[in-house]
């Protein structure tokens, strides 16, 4: 089993608490219970409408949405748990590995996961909007619409899973520390860390930036030569 060293120099935590924003922990606590709790809320009663209402359920520009909602109200549910427990308490509790290698998938895996997500989404509504010919029958749909989500998603728990929890080195773990330092082993791999931090985050920001900038260059133009407003067509 990958060791738990709870040991590290003292000026790394200097370096550490001097890195820490300067507000108290305290206020930190209150302010993120206080707008997590509005946002579980917000997030359910949303995610609710888009399952129960058939007509926006059937939308495929709402498909997306509906899988960013339920990653973001995992991490609402247990990841800004864990934040506020350290915030009150002053260390990660309980002290055992698992709790780090969970903190871990949903701090960096999620997050991350919700990035590539999002890319998808701002290429995928490009294409609605433009290009719906790609989307006009059902093996369609399914080659360019469901199938590079559940390929996405698939990626994403597998990537995470085998990098954190089977990684290819000894991580290590100290509970004085938010996300238990934050820093799985693989991070430190010459391969495995460049590819999580170029594909699954430089890449997808490039992807949302290039994509918005397009989508809304094409739609001044769509809006000049066609001298009316956008509709949009639902899917």
């Amino acid at each position: 089993m990958m060791p738990v060293n709870n040991s590290f120099d003292d000026d790394d935590k200097i370096t550490f608490q001097e890195s820490e924003v300067p507000i108290s922990r305290p206020i930190r606590f209150w302010l993120l219970l206080l707008l997590d709790i509005p946002s579980i809320a917000f997030s359910c009663i949303l995610l609710f409408h888009l399952l129960i209402n058939k007509m926006l359920r059937c939308q495929l520009k709402n498909h997306v949405m509906i899988v960013l909602l339920i990653i973001g109200l995992i991490i609402e549910l247990l990841d800004i748990p864990l934040h506020l427990s350290f915030l009150h308490l002053g260390n990660v509790q309980p002290s055992i590995p698992f709790i780090c290698l969970i903190w871990w998938f949903m701090d960096i895996g999620l997050y991350n996961g919700c990035t590539i997500i999002m890319a998808w989404c701002s290429v995928h509504l490009y294409l609605l909007i433009f290009h719906d010919g790609m989307f006009a029958n059902r093996n369609r749909r399914l080659l360019f619409h469901y199938l590079p989500i559940v390929m996405l998603l698939f990626y994403i728990l597998v990537f995470y899973i085998v990098a954190i929890i089977f990684p290819p080195c000894m991580n290590t773990y100290d509970y004085t520390l938010p996300v238990c330092n934050d820093f799985p082993c693989y991070l430190g791999d010459s391969y495995l860390g460049i590819w999580d931090s170029v594909v699954n985050s430089i890449l997808p920001t490039c992807v949302i930036s290039i994509s918005t900038v397009i989508l809304f260059i094409d739609i001044h133009y769509y809006k000049r030569r066609a001298h009316q407003p956008i509709r949009w067509r639902k899917q």
